[in-house]
């Protein structure tokens, strides 16, 4: 048996309850930006909450225009192929909540949402934790689905952890209606889990080790007085392949701002010599902008290439963003990829073993 974890890009919710969803360039250049429009609802119940929530956005730079009237709220200024997370809150009724990764493009659903999770429901999820909720607990809740899509029910809870992390406080699962049940040992048919009293940061859900199973997991911002909101896809180990025909522009490109590679690695631009020279990213490598100069900059480096078409495996655009193994730090701040079967990292890889194209 083996335990594989795998990052996505993408981490959705289909909910049954939105505002309309426009995905349409704002004023100014064709293209430049999106606008969109959904609804903050009420995590358990489903429908939109009766409190004006206050709505922003964690993972752009600039962040968008939010406006919000009563539940509903629109965006402006949100550049497409690009991926965020929405953020709620209504102090006190609702405590500040994390919604799933979103990232904008074709396949951007077409309703959006927000969730927003009332304070007396935390409650009640703290005394299934065995312990008291307080102001500083940082919560996770994820729905567990399917490789069909559908919420995961039978699976052990035990199949479950946080990856990279000591357990929490309590890994509780909810029952059909959403109630935290402790006396449930396996997924019901809602699908979801609550891990109570985890460490603060980005971190992702993985299959145990010596798991049957294999699971996809967008990267899930933790924050001590908050709660996030995510969404898994589990499989059989098994069944993980090298993605084929990747495209540079469509599959690379979006990944490295799934991934917030391009927090660091912003943009660059074309030389111009009656303009000031704009400081440059991290490491001297762009991943955000001009998809050519994106492409430029990756593969013909001066110095050490970054991608190895031999070898693709000794890529340093691969193996950096590894984790560093046991007392050899490689001097990247950050661990972007959980593993080789990390989903990100065989997309990368399968694009360099088909050519590197710049396709």
């Amino acid at each position: 048996m083996r335990t594989t974890t795998i990052f996505v890009a993408i981490a959705l919710f289909a909910g049954s309850t939105a505002c309309g969803y426009d995905y349409e360039p704002s004023e100014g250049n064709e293209g430049e930006s999106t606008e969109l429009s959904g609804l903050v609802i009420d995590f358990q119940g489903g429908s939109a909450i009766t409190e004006k929530p206050n709505v922003s956005v964690m993972g752009l730079e600039p962040e968008p225009s939010v406006t919000v009237n009563e539940a509903e709220f629109e965006m402006r200024g949100v550049p497409p192929n690009s991926a965020f997370y929405l953020v709620a809150e209504s102090s006190p009724t609702y405590r500040k909540t994390y919604s799933p990764l979103i990232q904008v493009g074709e396949s951007t659903p077409q309703e959006l949402e927000a969730f927003a999770i009332a304070e007396n429901y935390l409650e009640t999820l703290a005394t299934a934790a065995g312990t008291t909720l307080t102001p500083e607990v940082a919560i996770v809740i994820a729905q567990v689905r399917n490789e069909a899509g559908q919420p995961a029910a039978g699976v052990s809870r035990d199949e479950l952890i946080i990856a990279g992390q000591t357990a929490p406080t309590a890994t509780i699962l909810l029952d059909a209606d959403k109630r935290p049940n402790a006396a449930l040992t396996a997924i019901s048919s809602s699908g979801y889990v609550a891990f109570y009293g985890v460490t603060p940061g980005q971190l992702s859900i993985a299959a145990r080790q010596g798991s049957d199973y294999a699971v996809e997991s967008a990267l899930i911002p933790a924050e001590a007085g908050a709660v996030s909101v995510a969404e898994i896809e589990l499989k059989e180990a098994t069944d993980v392949d090298l993605p084929q025909n990747v495209s540079f522009a469509g599959a690379v490109v979006p990944a490295f701002a799934a991934r917030f590679c391009t927090n660091c690695h912003g943009a660059a631009e074309p030389i111009d010599d009656d303009a000031p020279t704009p400081p440059l990213p991290a490491g001297g490598l762009p991943l955000a902008g001009d998809v050519e100069l994106i492409y430029e900059a990756i593969t013909t480096t001066v110095g050490t290439p970054r991608i190895n078409r031999q070898v693709p495996e000794q890529s340093i655009l691969l193996t950096l963003p590894l984790p560093d193994p046991p007392g050899m730090p490689d001097g990247h701040p950050v661990d972007v990829f959980s593993g080789p079967t990390d989903a990100a990292y065989l997309t990368i890889l399968a694009w360099i073993r088909e050519g590197a194209r710049l396709n």
